[in-house]
């Protein structure tokens, strides 16, 4: 088929034959390079999307870094003023303790001066 048509000689069905043949090679061709164009826009696509993948991966692993160190250091303030409370609570327990005392002997005094008709002195 690669004869110069000039030189070619044939019946007309066998030119006719020849000439559809070649039509149909010609969509064929045209199919395949949309089908081959269409298979490499897919293929940049999904380059594209692998890129922003990797990117958001790269971009969560840094957010779940970021989030557990701010965990483990609200664990430490936690602790630390948990420990403080602690302490404030020891410390607190001897004044109210007194505190305490102090205000029941003031209640006995009063009803002891109560009961003796609040004598004057």
């Amino acid at each position: 088929m690669h004869e110069d048509s000039a030189a070619k000689k044939g019946s007309a069905s066998e030119l006719l034959r020849d000439w559809r043949a070649a039509e149909r090679d010609v969509v064929a061709a045209r199919d395949d390079a949309e089908s081959a164009k269409a298979a490499a826009d897919a293929a940049a696509e999904a380059a594209k999307a692998a890129k922003e993948t990797g990117e958001a991966a790269r971009l969560s692993t840094a957010a779940a870094k970021r989030a557990e160190h701010s965990a483990v250091r609200t664990a430490e303030v936690a602790d630390a003023a948990a420990k403080v409370a602690r302490k404030e609570k020891l410390q607190s327990e001897g004044p109210l303790e007194e505190s305490a005392q102090i205000a029941a002997e003031a209640a006995e005094a009063y009803k002891d001066a109560a009961r003796k008709g609040f004598p004057k002195d």
